[in-house]
């Protein structure tokens, strides 16, 4: 048996680039979390979203989401599974755009293959009329209590084309546990610690969480599964394969594929084996937006006899510096333009993204998030910072009766 690879952008996603149903969408009231940090405070519970007129997406839209997914693929496979949702990520870069400006929001705008206003009425449209196997919240948790406010324009932007809510908090260790409570809990439990701490630097998040959950149009029955061999790069695993007859047969000059419906035929896995002799880095770097949406829409109507291996799969990465090599590499540098965002100084720092996948004889179970980082430039004026990376002197002082318990010098610490 050859190498099984299903490209899972496309698998879970099937290109309808990319459906996902807000949870509000025509509210801001997207959220009702229990906050353990006392400081951190719904900004937007009472707040009402503009009216937003879904607009039709034009062939050029879905070009351009495609482009996205298949370029976020290629810069990040590095060898080993690479299971993204361009979706999740799509969506939090175009929240983060709302904030840009200048030659930081060209970039941005290059990248995503539409203007911020076309995002927002995309995205908007598709989030609007998506089926109900996908479900999608988005979130902004920004430091409140200091010197750094987000301008009320980029909140109510957000918060109308996204259902955004927005949280002040104090940005310590009780708010980390509020925001990775709120992606779990937007990911029904499958992801729970996106973040594992927040950065001293760092004055917002920007968030996306998604769940996908649908059942085979055909389910597999105990009959159709049976022990296989995968053959991995790092050598052959023991896998249940899953085989069935489907009606939809893809091929491209360096793959075949087939296309497998969930329950009501909205959505579709689909996969493409490369063929014999064609490695997966080369299959990507052949691939684009377009030959891909093509290959799609030139499936053939005929039966194709379709194993696949049933798996679970967890990923998660940090996207910085593919972004920046994508082509936005002013968002995370000093060069960065965030003055529709905020009047202080602002770049990007990371973007975590990570997913959760699991495909079986019932039907696919999936769960993504993104989380964008904004953060100071520098050291904000107002705040001090002390480093002690080399040698210092230290001591223990009694306060009430003013005098050292200790006192020395460290010049080493090994």
């Amino acid at each position: 048996m050859k190498t099984f690879w299903s490209i899972i952008l496309l698998a879970v996603m099937s290109l309808q680039l990319f459906g996902c149903a807000a949870q509000e969408a025509q509210t801001t009231q997207t959220d009702e979390i229990t906050l353990s940090a006392l400081g951190t405070v719904d900004f937007m519970r009472d707040v009402q979203p503009m009216a937003v007129s879904a607009q039709d997406p034009s062939a050029q839209h879905a070009q351009a989401a495609a482009d996205f997914a298949v370029s976020l693929l290629q810069n990040s496979y590095s060898g080993e599974n690479c299971i993204l949702s361009p979706y999740s990520v799509y969506m939090a870069l175009a929240m983060t755009a709302n904030g840009a400006d200048a030659q930081t929001l060209e970039q941005m705008q290059n990248v995503l293959g539409m203007s911020a206003d076309e995002l927002n009425d995309y995205l908007y449209t598709l989030s609007s009329r998506a089926g109900e196997e996908i479900l999608c919240a988005n979130s902004i948790w920004f430091r409140h209590n200091t010197s750094f406010a987000p301008k009320a324009d980029f909140l109510q932007t957000n918060a109308s084309y996204y259902g955004a809510g927005a949280y002040g908090a104090d940005f310590d260790a009780k708010t980390l546990e509020d925001i990775n409570a709120w992606v779990s809990e937007h990911t029904n439990g499958r992801i729970e610690k996106l973040l594992d701490k927040i950065d001293p630097m760092a004055v917002m998040y920007l968030l996306n969480a998604l769940t996908f959950d649908a059942d085979w149009e055909k389910e597999y029955f105990s009959t159709s599964v049976s022990d296989g061999i995968f053959h991995a790069a790092s050598g052959e695993q023991t896998v249940s394969m899953m085989h069935s007859t489907e009606n939809r047969y893809l091929q491209d000059a360096l793959a075949t594929g087939f296309m497998k419906d969930y329950m009501g035929g909205r959505y579709s896995y689909v996969a493409l084996l490369p063929n014999e002799g064609v490695s997966m880095a080369d299959y990507l770097a052949s691939l684009s937006g377009e030959g891909l949406l093509s290959t799609i829409a030139n499936a053939s109507q005929e039966n194709v006899i379709a194993s696949m291996p049933q798996c679970k799969l967890e990923y998660k990465t940090e996207l910085s510096e593919i972004l920046s090599a994508m082509g936005m590499s002013d968002a995370f540098s000093n060069a960065a333009d965030f003055s529709r965002l905020s009047n202080s100084e602002l770049k990007l720092g990371k973007v975590v993204h990570q997913t959760y996948l699991s495909v079986n004889p019932k039907g696919t179970q999936a769960g993504a998030a993104t989380s964008v980082e904004i953060m100071y430039k520098g050291i904000p004026l107002m705040q001090k910072s002390v480093t002690l990376d080399r040698p210092f002197v230290m001591g223990i002082y009694d306060n009430v009766n003013g005098c050292f318990i200790f006192l020395g010098a460290v010049n080493s610490v090994a």
